[in-house]
């Protein structure tokens, strides 16, 4: 009816019964044929911005894991009975405390990042999120009660030795103290950090509530803590002058923040976001669909648990290296990574406010989750570039939080561009997932989150099979012939360091299109 008014007019009270009676069925699929498609804009859709309960959220590609810790996190869901992202969300910011500074990624030269992400996952109370924020983090768990214990050790040691050379006259030089192996912090002022990060290579910040953590930083010195947090997010030098505690210098921070939120406290968030200073873009956050689950007697295999906490020990990188071990990009990564980064500009161009400046990080963010993966999947190949299914898989992820972004955004007042980017490796993996089966354009759809234009599906169809991974065939169907496709490449996806597939090498003469590292990102050449 609103498409006929704007064509012609009506007067008051004149409702689409009366355009019936005035016009012929021949009229009316005239007019549906006639009237242009309606495309919300970005006004329309922040003026009525979507309701989060309607939104579906897609599940954490929990795949993107070696063996170890994806049985880990499927385990954990089933006998917690929560959503897998619950457990492997924190579980990427874990892994990057216990990685810490000791490796780092050259996205291209001037530009290289480390193990620093921010996650927040959102959960209503009685959803599960609390003991899955344990259950994840337990790996790390058992390496700090493992430091702890051999600290211990050590210290009982040093103390006997000590003695003995303060009894010697003249007293001999004590040996050196040991220095405790810190692996995550549940509560800790600036100056703590610093003295924390002084003796380990990084750390995990872990709040069941990230309100309370976000409020607390100016709570004793105005735009104090929260300064020195938002310069701690792209790993810039720490340094704390305390009258009469003396200096405390860090040169390469490495802090990865991991907690919870209730939905009912995001609007206490909006203030945050409202400050315009970057602090609630360099959050990662996911909003899982989380339902009272019935009893279950799932429980996880303690063979599960030990190889999630072997994994974990292979992270960091013993001793610890004065200088990080940096990887790059292999040849395919490097065009991966590229691709995606143009897409993602287009839509960091269509958006504004809050959505525009989550954007414009995540090529920082997907960067930094592209090493933790490398790590998580080679964790003892120091030399090993990162390959191109490493990449894809941290655009997944990277695409998964923008999903969730859409849903978290009219807390904050904020809408997001509904598109993605990456498609060319979203559809590929999409494909891949089947295994050589053929796969139809709607089911691709929908495995997108159906809200990809057909046409870009089109285009991103046609590059696989240019490309030789993919190819078409025409199904009869008694109607109009349906499309599918499959899969031609062979899983190069490498899970395990027992595996002997030997790393693309670097081809310096590609072409790289990123041209500097973009503006507000940060990076640091460490």
């Amino acid at each position: 009816m609103s498409a006929a008014e704007r064509i012609n007019p009506r007067p008051k009270g004149y409702d689409v019964s009366d355009w019936l009676e005035d016009h012929t069925p021949e009229d009316l699929r005239r007019l549906i044929t006639e009237t242009p498609e309606w495309r919300p804009t970005m006004r329309d859709a922040a003026a009525m911005p979507p309701d989060p309960s309607v939104i579906q959220p897609p599940t954490f590609p929990v795949d993107v894991f070696p063996p170890p810790l994806r049985d880990y996190v499927i385990a954990g869901s089933q006998a917690l009975g929560v959503p897998a992202d619950m457990v492997a969300g924190p579980l990427l910011g874990f892994a990057a405390g216990a990685i810490g500074n000791s490796r780092a990624l050259q996205v291209k030269p001037g530009w290289v990042v480390r193990t620093i992400i921010w996650l927040a996952v959102i959960g209503a109370p009685g959803s599960g999120k609390s003991p899955a924020l344990d259950y994840a983090r337990h790996p790390l768990d058992v390496l700090q009660q493992t430091a702890f214990e051999t600290y211990r050790a050590e210290v009982a040691t040093w103390e006997e030795e000590a003695a003995v050379a303060r009894s010697q006259r003249p007293p001999r030089e004590l040996p050196e103290k040991p220095v405790l192996a810190h692996y995550f912090t549940t509560d800790a002022t600036m100056e703590a950090l610093a003295f924390l990060l002084g003796g380990s290579p990084g750390l995990a910040m872990v709040r069941d509530e990230l309100v309370g953590w976000v409020r607390s930083h100016d709570a004793y010195r105005k735009a104090g803590d929260r300064q020195n947090w938002l310069s701690l997010w792209p790993g810039s030098p720490l340094k704390v002058d305390r009258r009469g505690a003396g200096t405390l210098y860090v040169p390469r921070p490495t802090v990865s923040v991991v907690g919870g939120i209730q939905p009912d406290l995001l609007p206490a968030l909006a203030p945050e976001a409202g400050q315009a200073d970057g602090f609630i873009d360099r959050f990662l956050m996911s909003w899982p669909e989380a339902t009272p689950t019935k009893w279950t007697d799932a429980s996880v295999d303690p063979e599960v648990t030990t190889a999630a906490e072997i994994l974990f020990s292979k992270l960091r990188v013993s001793p610890a290296p004065a200088d990080p071990f940096i990887t790059e990009l292999s040849a395919d990564a490097r065009h991966a990574f590229a691709g995606w980064y143009d897409e993602n500009a287009e839509l960091v161009a269509q958006a504004s406010g809050l959505p525009a400046g989550c954007y414009a990080k995540y090529p920082g963010q997907c960067a930094r989750i592209a090493l933790i993966l490398h790590c998580l999947h080679h964790p003892e190949n120091l030399d090993r570039s990162v390959d191109v299914s490493t990449v894809e898989d941290a655009i997944l992820v990277m695409e998964y939080f923008r999903q969730h972004l859409a849903r978290v955004l009219p807390s904050f007042g904020a809408v997001g561009v509904p598109k993605g980017a990456g498609l060319v490796a979203r559809v590929g993996r999409l494909l891949n997932q089947e295994g050589g089966g053929w796969v139809s354009r709607t089911a691709i759809n929908n495995g997108l989150g159906g809200h990809t234009e057909p046409a870009d599906i089109a285009a991103t169809l046609a590059t696989l099979a240019l490309e030789g991974r993919a190819e078409s065939r025409l199904v009869s169907t008694g109607r109009r012939p349906r499309e599918e496709w499959r899969w031609r490449d062979a899983d190069l996806r490498n899970y395990s360091e027992f595996s002997s597939q030997v790393s693309d090498s670097l081809d310096n003469s590609v072409h790289f299109r990123i041209s500097a590292a973009p503006d507000g990102f940060e990076e640091v050449v460490v």
